[in-house]
């Protein structure tokens, strides 16, 4: 049994969603949007990538875009924050 204290401030919702992280003219970084909440999302990349500690992140489904900060990180999952609200880019 874990003694982590869960410290979201939103429920996460199992997403599973293709996405794109944009790091100020880069390429984008493809990623897995593996779960959401209204105040952040964690992400699985599919590769080792040196990101930002803030970046956008384009949902591919829908077409939204949220400005994100890492909360944390473990290999290749960040656990982020969105600062924004979600603008669409369609």
């Amino acid at each position: 049994m874990s003694n982590q204290i869960d410290r979201r401030k939103h429920q996460r919702t199992a997403t599973n969603t293709a996405a794109f992280i944009v790091r100020g003219g880069k390429p984008g970084v493809r990623c897995n949007v593996v779960d959401q909440s209204e105040g952040g999302a964690l992400i699985e990349l599919g590769q080792d990538v040196l990101l930002p500690l803030s970046f956008a992140l384009s949902i591919a489904q829908t077409g939204m875009v949220f400005t994100c900060e890492v909360r944390h990180r473990l290999g290749n999952r960040l656990g982020v924050a969105f600062t924004s609200r979600a603008r669409t880019m369609r």
